[in-house]
């Protein structure tokens, strides 16, 4: 039986607003009410447009990377089994296990849609900085309390276990998934476009940017220049957008002659899927995530070098037909990752979630 009242914790900046937007709407038709509890900086004005219809609180609280020690993540976590029990909510889903270091009277259920250890891990070499390693102590010890572990790819679940090993060894895998895609009118211009957090060096921007030194068609990007601890990257030869509305990066996409997406990290890529769906053909890293969604739907090409991709976008660009045949391959797989699926899976999830609850810590 799926829960009645679900606590939903969410991150109002990026692809986590987006899933738990689309995953709310979709539960509610399987009788499931959501209150999405907003952590972090308050929705925008663009995000209050997404979540139209959803109940959502802005709950003041600080996001796992924005605290400062593991005694700040535990009092954040304190809060929401607080905010849980007022909204008399019968099951939780975090969008980490981290919040779920003081446990939840009550299933719960936590997404690892990203973390620093396997952000590091794809990034660097050696061991984690001191403060990235208590942030993935808390993660772990967090996973503890939780009664189901979704990852939203096979490939995300193989690093995390790498990294956690059986701490966070019992993932479930829901791909995340979107609504139909809508019918928007528009021709093909010659342009390159990606979609991502431009600051963080894990998506491959500064490899675009080169790559958008080498050719001359234009390059667009849609997403923010800055993000937290003073990261951030200016493109030199790319034409930034700026954050788009839902809305206006999909006419953007449904125009766009190419979709680039040259992530060294990636733990699944919404934008990458939105792209698909309309029909935009399909250039990615070559990185497990990307093969194991895009295995022929897209071209892969080696995440640090720009002359390759400059190269392959060339012939792309002279070749109309291979790029129909890409665009078509990429909208068929697209259709592999819809939201109602998303939902029933996670549905299930929760299932096993209250089993396994009700075993542990039966009713009083």
């Amino acid at each position: 039986m799926p829960p009645r009242s679900l606590l939903l914790t969410t991150d109002a900046v990026g692809g986590v607003w987006q899933y738990s937007c689309t995953l709310a709407r979709e539960f509610r038709r399987f009788g499931v009410e959501c209150t999405l509890a907003v952590l972090g900086p308050p929705p925008s004005e663009t995000a209050r447009a997404e979540a139209d219809g959803l109940v959502w609180v802005a709950t003041g609280l600080d996001l796992d990377w924005m605290v400062s020690d593991a005694g700040a993540l535990r009092g954040v976590s304190r809060r929401l089994v607080a905010v849980a029990q007022e909204l008399r909510a019968d099951a939780v889903h975090l969008h980490s296990p981290a919040y779920a270091l003081e446990p939840f009277e009550c299933p719960c259920v936590a997404v690892v849609h990203s973390c620093v250890g396997t952000w590091w891990r794809a990034q660097r070499r050696g061991p984690l900085p001191a403060d990235l390693a208590w942030r993935t102590q808390a993660l772990a010890a967090g996973a503890r309390h939780c009664d189901a572990l979704i990852a939203p790819t096979a490939a995300l679940a193989t690093q995390i276990e790498a990294v956690y090993g059986t701490a966070l060894s019992r993932l479930e895998i829901v791909p995340n998934g979107i609504p139909p895609a809508p019918d928007i009118v528009a021709g093909r211009e010659s342009v390159i476009l990606s979609a991502g957090r431009i600051w963080d060096e894990a998506k491959g921007m500064r490899l675009l940017d080169a790559v958008a030194a080498r050719i001359a068609l234009p390059v667009r990007v849609a997403g923010p220049l800055h993000g937290p601890a003073n990261a951030g990257f200016v493109p030199q030869h790319m034409q930034p957008l700026g954050v788009l509305s839902g809305p206006n990066l999909r006419c953007c996409m449904a125009s766009a002659a190419l979709f680039a997406s040259p992530a060294r990290y990636e733990p699944f890529g919404l934008a990458v899927l939105e792209a698909a769906s309309l029909g935009t053909p399909l250039l990615l890293s070559d990185i497990p995530t990307f093969r194991e969604l895009w295995e022929g739907a897209a071209l892969f090409l080696p995440a640090d070098d720009p002359t390759v991709w400059a190269e392959c976008i060339g012939e792309l660009m002279a070749d109309p037909a291979t790029r129909f045949q890409l665009g078509a391959a990429a909208r068929r797989r697209a259709l592999c990752f819809t939201a109602d699926s998303m939902a029933r899976r996670t549905l299930h999830v929760h299932a096993l979630a209250r089993r396994d609850y009700d075993e542990v810590r039966p009713a009083a």
